[in-house]
């Protein structure tokens, strides 16, 4: 979640675009209706985690391009797909959306749909965030994380400290957003309380994939925090690669998808050599 004065068009581009060509399964999970899609095959298993606003939709073309290499997920968080009659919210939503409650569905959710770990998790955004909540509750059944422009835990509270602007979404842009997205930003603050400390999550291979060009309206001041704690939460942890894309946005993965291609084909072969992995369900 990176605000910037594209944040309300971003969202309403998710509310717009929908999912109507990916097919998609359903699950009913903590009173609410979660939609998703499964493509290709083999291990390890790649599961996308969108940022605030974005579905599935968000990973129509890299999700495609990634199953000719292995098993890809793509879901929807509850009041993404914009289903008719179905239930958008968790049943604890009224207090906000933890990092730990998206977790746990998530999770619950692929072991209904008979996927097994361990997974690769990226995470774009504010979904950078979530895949974290996720390593830390189930460690055993994660491999490895990709973050793309992944949020840093500690940058809301940077950017105050440094008066760099937009660090926070205003109350009046919140008002207009759709109930289960103001239920994600009202979470964040019980979510990051938990993921201070990148070194926590243990030697988990992780990539941070940082985007250099800056949001509509982004301060130079902001853009330069914003790499400057993504490099950071790099560098304190114990295993993690930082990349800086050159000539991308916050959306790294639609407009240098090449990249993110690369790195996460990257951690899918060592993750074969290294946990002996068959590349086919068959082999």
């Amino acid at each position: 979640m990176k605000i910037t004065c594209m944040t309300v068009l971003t969202l309403a581009w998710g509310a717009l675009n929908g999912c109507a060509s990916l097919p998609a399964e359903s699950a009913r999970i903590n009173g609410a209706d979660m939609h998703y899609t499964v493509l290709g095959s083999g291990t390890p298993v790649v599961v996308f985690e969108a940022g605030l606003g974005d579905g599935r939709s968000s990973w129509r073309g890299i999700a495609r391009a990634l199953s000719e290499d292995t098993t890809v997920v793509i879901y929807d968080r509850p009041g993404y797909s914009r289903v008719p009659f179905s239930d958008t919210r968790f049943d604890s939503d009224r207090d906000g959306r933890s990092g730990a409650e998206i977790a746990t569905a998530l999770h619950t959710l692929l072991d209904g749909a008979g996927m097994s770990g361990p997974y690769i998790l990226a995470g774009h955004s504010i979904g950078g965030i979530y895949v974290q909540s996720f390593a830390r509750l189930y460690p055993e059944d994660t491999a490895a994380l990709v973050l793309i422009d992944g949020r840093p835990p500690r940058f809301t509270r940077h950017c105050i400290e440094e008066n760099a602007g937009m660090c926070t979404i205003p109350t009046a842009l919140k008002i207009l957003m759709d109930t289960h997205v103001r239920a994600e930003i009202d979470g964040m603050d019980q979510t990051l309380i938990d993921l201070q400390n990148p070194a926590d999550l243990g030697p988990l291979p992780m990539v941070v994939l940082a985007a250099t060009r800056p949001g509509g309206g982004a301060s130079e001041r902001f853009q330069q925090l914003w790499l400057q704690d993504q490099s950071t939460f790099a560098a304190q942890a114990l295993n993690a690669r930082y990349i800086e894309v050159e000539g991308a946005g916050h959306y790294i993965h639609r407009q240098r998808p090449d990249v993110v291609l690369t790195e996460l084909r990257r951690v899918i072969s060592d993750l074969r050599e290294t946990r002996s992995l068959p590349e086919n369900d068959t082999d």
